[in-house]
């Protein structure tokens, strides 16, 4: 049959195709289509985690706050949260961060956490990737 295929209602059929790949292909899309749904559920339990505890938090405060005017303490010890906890997005995160390096100047990870509330980990990697980019340097 010399490469051919056959067709009862076409006769023979032309051309080869190599359906591995593809399928391989497909499969890996649909393992990281999975992989990314999976990460999401995750992260988004962990925000709805960390969001209770905040939540938590603050009620405490509260309470102590009240419990300290009662005894005629002074409150102003206790620090407010200043920023709200948000889902930064990597790409926010970094224009964020570039814009607060161009306001400040000098930064260290404290200060980018305090002030944008962005978590650390997504911080060092950002950071880490402007000083490949040598849009930041160093200090150390």
């Amino acid at each position: 049959m010399n490469g051919e295929t056959t067709s009862p209602h076409n006769g023979p059929i032309q051309g080869k195709y190599k359906t591995g790949s593809l399928v391989q292909d497909i499969e890996w899309e649909e393992q990281e289509d999975i992989d990314q749904q999976e990460s999401n559920v995750i992260i988004q339990y962990k925000l709805e985690f960390l969001t209770s505890g905040l939540n938590e938090l603050s009620k405490r405060v509260e309470e102590i706050s009240t419990k300290m005017q009662q005894m005629g303490l002074d409150e102003s010890i206790i620090i407010e949260p200043t920023i709200e906890p948000k889902a930064w997005t990597k790409p926010e995160a970094k224009k964020a961060i570039l814009q607060l390096f161009k306001k400040e100047g000098d930064l260290g990870y404290s200060d980018i956490i305090e002030k944008l509330g962005i978590d650390l980990d997504l911080i060092v990697k950002i950071c880490t990737e402007l000083e490949t980019n040598k849009s930041i340097k160093s200090l150390d």
